[in-house]
């Protein structure tokens, strides 16, 4: 799993760079808008906690890029 930072991002908008929508609490990456919508609303209410369902549609993290999980 990725490392939260509570607070990390905030004031932000989630942006598509290079392809990807951003959540902005976690970094992680996301290729739909509404995804990282959903991982930014868990991430909000439950700090420190992730959830496979939202993160399997993660395709990197923000700082290392690292795959995740990718789409087939």
């Amino acid at each position: 799993f990725h490392e939260h930072v509570p607070g990390k991002g905030r004031g932000s908008v989630i942006e598509k760079k290079m392809g990807t929508f951003s959540c902005r609490v976690c970094g992680l990456q996301y290729r739909e808008k509404e995804w990282a919508s959903a991982c930014e609303a868990w991430c909000a209410a439950h700090l420190n906690s992730c959830n496979v369902d939202i993160i399997r549609h993660a395709v990197s993290e923000k700082k290392s890029g690292k795959v995740v999980e990718e789409s087939s």
